[in-house]
């Protein structure tokens, strides 16, 4: 689930539309090629008035709710290279940083550092065991609000001021074998011009753990 944002032309004045698009992916990755099949879901709103707004403009159609789309790209080359990160959690630890202070987005030091963790723990990637292993020492060593849950998951959260977003708790979950299965948003006060309410999970990211299958668009077990 993720935040939608347009402005939309109606009678008197433009209005904002601020919304929730929930969808169902599905990728197949082999090198640098993707088979990408997402499932557009009907979108979630915070006012009657920007959901009738949202559908006089046409804005499912050009969503796509409703539809199931399959892409295939070539050529991805803006992927994390895995091999580039020490797999020692105290010198993994040192390059997270140093990428973090490097990082344009202008947030809090480990809000960076679990932006990067993040990317690197994408399904594709293939992270093995020993790095998977590395970046949850070093998150370990991070200030953040940490908690064992059912199943031997594990939670890291930081809470922290977001420009436009207010007060936002990120929070990732991993599996016992260091997948990261789970990135939530919270606005915690919500949008300032009061769009979007608080306590609004506003980014919402559920994931399985890469498996190995015979061909782009079979499943495990077929």
């Amino acid at each position: 689930v993720f935040l939608g944002s347009a402005e939309v032309p109606s009678a008197d004045e433009a209005v904002e539309v601020e919304y929730l698009l929930p969808s169902t992916v599905e990728a197949w990755w082999q090198t640098d090629t993707v088979q990408i099949e997402t499932a557009i879901g009907e979108p979630v709103f915070f006012d009657p008035a920007v959901e009738a707004a949202y559908y006089a403009a046409r804005m499912d159609v050009a969503d796509q709710v409703g539809e199931t789309r399959t892409e295939i790209l070539t050529d991805v080359s803006n992927q994390f290279d895995p091999t580039g990160w020490s797999t020692d959690p105290k010198e993994l630890a040192d390059q997270l940083r140093q990428a973090a202070e490097n990082s344009p987005g202008n947030l809090p030091i480990e809000v960076e550092i679990l932006e990067i963790a993040y990317q690197l723990l994408e399904p594709q990637l293939l992270a093995p065991p020993e790095l998977r292993a590395a970046i949850l020492e070093a998150i370990d060593s991070l200030d953040l609000e940490q908690s064992r849950i059912t199943g031997g998951r594990v939670t890291a959260a930081i809470t922290y001021q977001r420009p436009a977003f207010g007060t936002v708790t990120l929070t990732l979950t991993f599996d016992p074998a260091g997948h990261l299965i789970k990135r939530q948003a919270i606005t915690t006060t919500g949008l300032a011009d009061g769009s979007i309410p608080p306590g609004t999970t506003y980014e919402l990211v559920e994931q399985t753990p890469p498996v190995i299958v015979n061909a782009p668009g079979s499943r495990p077990g077929q």
